[in-house]
Parts: structure tokens; sequence; C-alpha cells
């Protein structure tokens, strides 16, 4: 309960693990479809590249996320103050309820496109084949 972990760390684990709430992150596209397809919120933090779209996306399009610093404040210190702030909205405020719902749900369909059979895994097996052939 309450464990900050500041170095690597086996990330898939934590992600899978039910103590896991949310996820604070970056936002980088492999961390982000991590943390979707288990079903857990992200708290983002954009910090470059692609990151700043995929916290957009995340948190305004998909509502499975909350934003801890918006990009267009890349430049500042963001104050413990602000980051306790966010993670309390996601442990205990009543919006973490749909937030985690929407994550939840996302988790679900991302792991059911994946199935065998289904979109996701069909179109890997597709490309697969057009790669080889």
């Amino acid at each position: 309960m309450g464990l900050v972990i500041t170095g690597w760390a086996p990330q898939l684990e934590i992600l899978a693990h039910g103590a896991t709430a949310a996820f604070m992150s970056h936002c980088g596209w492999n961390s982000t479809m991590e943390s979707m397809s288990h079903g857990k919120p992200i708290l983002a933090w954009p910090m470059h590249s692609d990151q700043p779209w995929d916290a957009e996306l995340v948190c305004s399009y998909l509502k499975a996320g909350l934003l801890v610093r918006p990009w267009e404040k890349y430049g500042e210190v963001i104050s413990g103050t602000t980051i306790q702030q966010v993670i309390e909205t996601m442990m205990v405020a009543e919006e973490r309820l749909a937030v985690r719902q929407r994550a939840e749900a996302l988790g679900e369909a991302v792991r059911s496109s994946a199935a065998q059979g289904a979109s996701s895994h069909k179109e890997l097996e597709d490309f697969i084949s057009y790669m080889t052939r």
C-alpha cells in the first residue's frame, strides 16, 4: 500500500496486480498500451515526442486517465501539492469511478481484440503472413 517505485520495475507485473489502482506515466505509446490492456487508469505526465498526444488521447478522448501536467506547461516544475491532488482525485474523489470504469472497459476491449481469432489478432497474423511471403 502506497508503494512508489522510482527506478526500473517489472511494469507488466505491477500493472497486472490487483492492488495497482492507477499508473503514473509519461505516456509513451508502449506504456500507454500496457496500462490500457491491464485496465488501469493513467495519471499522465507527458515529457516529449508522442507523449503529449498519447496523454491527450487517454485523458480527453478515452477519458481513462487524469492529466498531471498539461503539455503547455512542459517547462514548469510541478509542485508536490499538484501531484498529491491528482493522486487523491484518482484514489478518493467521486470522479475516479467513471475514469476507473472507462479504463477497465478499455482493458477488456483491448484484451478481447487480441484474443485468438479477434480483430487485432487477425490483423497481426495477416501482417506476418504478408511480410513472410
